[in-house]
């Protein structure tokens, strides 16, 4: 089942807001091809990985479903949700197809598109240790990924998955993500065990303390320069979602020893704390977690 809508388009006054819930429809729709790709610099180059989508933009909060029988068949399985990785500014579900995983495993595996690079992870945060500007809290990737797994508690039972039985896993960007919603209080109930692999919330590419400077070099190279957040937020609301997305990694590159900038930052409700103290802590503890590394990973980085 690709392209299932899990979130409202955000786009419009919708760009930069927590997800919200999808418009209903009446009657059957059709769930056989991936949706758009969420916006992102590397999206232009799919067509020459054969991706059956060839577009991208910000209308891409969708999930897909892989069920390895038909769902009359099957009952209270097993169900695997995977968070692609990209560094924060790439990746899409469809990358990932989780039909042989469903098959092999015998278990229901869903994927689901989250928002990128500024679109996912612009901040006014002030610097990344106490809560800051309510207007732009950012860590919106992350927002994405607990809706798509409140539609897996409220739906996948339909599909024949148990929603008492929900291992989370991700690589890279997304083991870090599976690694952030292990301590945040905003995934409680929504999965019982987690894999992050490549990936940990502590890692310097998983948290950001420089948010509100990010999004002041955006604010500057887009001529939205105030003192007011919200003046900003409208300003560059204005903008197409390719620029924005492009001039956040253009940005990054020239200004910065290191990118990607834009990335989780510690804004109090979804991230509320340092990793390592989050886990010494105790938070998590109620969580089966596995935790590893791929052998190359980010080797293209170097490259």
């Amino acid at each position: 089942f690709l392209g299932v809508p899990f979130a409202a388009p955000p786009v419009g006054a919708l760009r930069w807001e927590k997800p919200t819930p999808p418009e209903s429809w009446e009657g059957f729709r059709d769930v056989t091809t991936f949706s758009m790709h969420c916006t992102h610099f590397s999206a232009a180059f799919y067509p020459l990985l054969a991706l059956a989508s060839p577009e991208h933009g910000e209308d891409c909060l969708y999930l897909n479903v892989w069920v390895p029988q038909g769902v009359d068949q099957i009952e209270s399985l097993p169900v695997m949700v995977f968070y692609y990785g990209g560094a924060f500014i790439s990746g899409t579900g469809e990358l990932y197809p989780g039909s042989q995983l469903a098959i092999q495993g015998d278990v229901i595996v869903v994927n689901f598109n989250y928002r990128l690079s500024t679109l996912g992870w612009l901040s006014m945060i002030s610097n990344g240790l106490i809560p800051g500007d309510d207007v732009l809290p950012g860590n919106l990737g992350l927002w994405d990924a607990r809706a798509a797994l409140q539609w897996v508690q409220q739906n996948i039972a339909q599909f024949g998955g148990d929603p008492s039985r929900v291992t989370i896993f991700g690589q890279s960007a997304g083991g870090s993500m599976v690694s952030h919603s292990v301590i945040s209080p905003q995934f409680d109930g929504l999965f019982q065990r987690a894999i992050a692999i490549s990936g940990a919330s502590s890692s310097y590419y998983s948290l950001t303390r420089q948010a509100k400077g990010s999004l002041l070099m955006m604010s500057e190279i887009f001529d939205c320069d105030s003192t007011d957040s919200q003046e900003i937020v409208d300003c560059l609301r204005g903008f197409d979602d390719d620029l924005l997305d492009f001039w956040g990694i253009i940005g990054d590159v020239l200004g910065r020893e290191r990118m990607p900038g834009f990335l989780p930052t510690i804004d109090g409700e979804m991230v509320l704390g340092e990793p390592n103290e989050m886990f010494a802590l105790g938070y998590g503890k109620d969580i089966d977690f596995i935790t590893g590394n791929t052998h190359h990973d980010a080797a293209g980085f170097i490259l």
